[in-house]
Order: structure tokens, then sequence, then C-alpha cells
């Protein structure tokens, strides 16, 4: 399928619009339901979880060491869960998969153990960043400009999570090299070539929500232009379905508010109770979640995030309606 540019959509916005009623159905969110039933046609019935998925669906195996400790002569170890599926083998949410800010956060070497199992476990072909407090992963100039590491600018926040946020990008080429040599020098047939991933930056203020529905839109399509054609290999054959693994730094309040809209597209047929419902039971599912303070444990975390889902579901099942009786 050819490729629109942003400004195309934009123009296409402006030239074929038509009204109905107080809503406009336009060309662009044409495109959007389009790209979302194709996604949703490509998923097997298995990849389909019910309006309530089982928590076991939504459990994905990774986590780290947040607190040991020794308590009364008993060593007591908290974990805590990176991430969990939304769509179990498609679309995944979690925290910064690198080393961040927080003093009981990963170590470099769970943070790699991480990063591995996501490529070859859970065949992540995409990390989706929502945090306007980093550079984007693939600019490389601006990390190294800081050293691979990038600390919270102001000083209160510093005294809190003095930690930096340290680039993962170049682990994860590290991994894909490395498992690309093994397929060329392994005789096993079980060992195959693993293709570079992309990486894609759409900032978010922390705790906020998106400037305005269209931003967000064109995040959406891109998220699931990225699932509709990672279906085939360079070489045209069929390929194992792959994963976008999209973060903010915890992991809950701007992924969630994103993972909820994604979710919309492609069930219009769920409300925004049920779609909600969705998104925290699969963050219950992370390792730790019953330790978690009550102010970080909703995903979308803040009632305005909520708020933004309820209102996007609304408006995204009213143009589904209309176009499907266009």
């Amino acid at each position: 399928m050819m490729l629109i540019t942003s400004r195309a959509f934009l123009l296409l916005n402006l030239l074929s619009t038509w009204p109905m009623g107080r809503l406009v159905v336009s060309a662009f969110d044409a495109a959007l339901l389009h790209r979302a039933a194709s996604v949703r046609a490509t998923m097997m019935p298995h990849d389909l979880p019910p309006p309530n998925p089982l928590p076991k669906d939504l459990f994905f195996p990774s986590s780290f060491v947040q607190s040991d400790q020794k308590i009364n002569e008993t060593r007591v170890v908290k974990r805590r869960g990176f991430c969990n599926w939304i769509i179990p083998g498609r679309i995944m949410v979690g925290q910064y998969p690198g080393q961040n800010p927080e003093v009981d956060g990963p170590s470099s070497t769970e943070v790699k153990a991480h990063l591995t199992t996501l490529l070859k476990d859970a065949n992540v072909k995409m990390f989706v960043s929502l945090q306007s407090e980093i550079p984007p992963q693939d600019d490389y100039q601006r990390w190294r400009e800081q050293r691979g590491q990038v600390y919270l600018p102001d000083l209160t926040s510093r005294l809190q999570f003095p930690r930096p946020f340290v680039h993962y990008a170049p682990i994860v080429e590290s991994i894909l090299s490395q498992s690309n040599h093994d397929s060329t020098t392994s005789t096993s047939s079980s060992h195959q070539h693993v293709r570079q991933c992309q990486y894609l930056h759409w900032p978010i203020e922390d705790l906020s929500i998106p400037e305005n529905s269209q931003s967000l839109n064109e995040l959406l399509l891109r998220i699931l232009t990225a699932l509709d054609e990672h279906q085939q290999d360079e070489d045209g054959t069929a390929a194992a379905p792959a994963a976008v693994y999209i973060h903010c730094w915890g992991g809950r309040g701007r992924v969630g508010l994103t993972a909820s809209c994604l979710l919309s597209l492609l069930f219009p047929e769920l409300d925004a109770p049920t779609i909600l419902g969705w998104i925290q039971a699969g963050y219950d599912t992370r390792e730790g979640a019953e330790n978690m303070p009550t102010a970080l444990s909703k995903s979308p975390q803040t009632e305005s995030q909520r708020q933004f889902v309820r209102n996007f579901v609304k408006q995204r099942r009213k143009k589904q309606h209309l176009q499907q009786t266009k």
C-alpha cells in the first residue's frame, strides 16, 4: 500500500470531509478504521481475547528485583514486572525497558535479560516511546551528547529520582547482532535471521494527555501500520506475527491511555468501562502489582487520562457506526 504522509492526510481531511450530524468522518478516519480492521483480520482466533481476558493470557514473565532485605532474620525479596500483554503476541505495554532514574529500578543485567526476552520470546519488532523527558531512541547523536544517559532536569525530581535513563537502543541492536551472527554460524534450522527493530517516538508529558486527538490518531495509525506490515519476511515469505512494545516511564499512565485507544479501534464493539477494565487487568498481572501504592495502582494512572479514553471511545464508536452505514 502506498504510504501517505501526515501532511497529505491533513490535506485529505480538508478536502474529503462531510457532515454527519455533529460528527465529521474524514479520509483520515476512514484510513484509520480500515487499518484497524485489517490488523484485526490478521489475528488468529487465539490472538483475540474475550471482552474480559483472563489474567494468564496477559501476563508476561519478565521482572526485576525491586528490593532485597532482611526482616526479622528473614530475607524478603520484592520483584516488579516490566510489562504485560494487551493483545497476546501483538501488543505489549510496559515501563521504560532500560535503566531508569528510580533507585530501586532494574540493573543493567536485568535490563539486558528483559530486552533479550522481548526480542527472542515476544518477537518485538518495534519500540514505541511516549516519553517527552528523553530523546528518540534512534537519535544516537543526542544520546551521545549526554553519554547515553539522560537525567531528569529539575533538582527536586533529581533528589527523588537520582539516576539517569540509560539509552537502550544500543543494547537492542547488540542482542540482534549477536542473534544474527549465531544464525549464520549455526547449522541448526531453529536459528533464524532476526531483522532490526524500529523505534517510534511520540512524546506526551508525564501524567498528562495528548495535546490533541489528531496527534494521537497519527500515532495509532503508525502502530497499526507496523502491526499490519510485519506479516512478511524480507524475502516475501510469511513471517511470525510481530509484536509492538509501547512504553512510557512507569508503564501505566501514558501507555495505558494509548493502549486503551488502540483497543477501541480494534474492538469498536466494546464500551469504555470494558476497555479500561481490560487495561487494568493486564497491569495487575505484573509481578509485584499488589505492593504498589494507591497512586501507582491504576492504568491509565490519572482521572484525566481515563476521561480522555472515555471520550475517545465514545467518538470512535460513533464514527465507526457512520463509516459502516455510509
